[in-house]
């Protein structure tokens, strides 16, 4: 789970920052969750999930970003 509020990227930091965290969903998780974007950090995050095909599992609260890992956690038994 990742919390963004009051968080803001460089975008020259865009490249690395992404980098890392998908070499971590990779190796160690189910994946992300993140939760309170500002608007250009959710626009990016958007756009990339868009050109790299892939979910970006964005939401607005924390509440919702636990329910979501739940979820997550569930799709993850039935297919194993």
């Amino acid at each position: 789970m990742v919390n963004y509020r009051s968080t803001k990227i460089d975008p020259d930091a865009w490249f690395q920052y992404a980098s890392r965290g998908k070499d971590i969903n990779v190796a160690s998780s189910l994946g992300s969750v993140r939760f309170d974007p500002r608007e250009p950090t959710r626009a990016e995050i958007m756009k990339r999930a868009e050109s790299e095909n892939f979910n970006p599992n964005l939401v607005s609260t924390r509440d919702e970003a636990v329910e979501r890992i739940l979820v997550m956690k569930r799709e993850s038994a039935v297919t194993e």
